[in-house]
């Protein structure tokens, strides 16, 4: 279920003109599951199953990100993943 969300919003982040990666972080867990950039804006986002949260070191990452003012979001659904590109489209 959760790989079905990250396809989806995969698929319609690039046509929305999305660049995207899978972010790998080697020696460190927790990291985000995606990297999206356009026009100089860069999200990080953790995709989870509808109605599941972070794991423990999943939300230190999410916290450290926000620290240094990263967009950083957890997204369970593509309504939720729309708004996400919506809100950040225009920088």
């Amino acid at each position: 279920m959760e790989k079905d969300i990250e396809k989806r919003c995969c698929e319609l982040a690039e046509k929305r003109g999305w660049y995207y990666r899978k972010f790998v972080s080697p020696g460190r867990r927790g990291a985000f599951d995606r990297i999206f950039i356009r026009k100089g804006v860069v999200l990080f986002v953790e995709f989870k199953q509808p109605g599941k949260t972070l794991d423990p070191l999943q939300d230190v990452e999410f916290w450290q990100l926000k620290t240094h003012d990263a967009r950083t979001y957890v997204c369970d659904n593509l309504k939720s993943f729309v708004s996400i590109l919506d809100a950040n489209s225009n920088p």
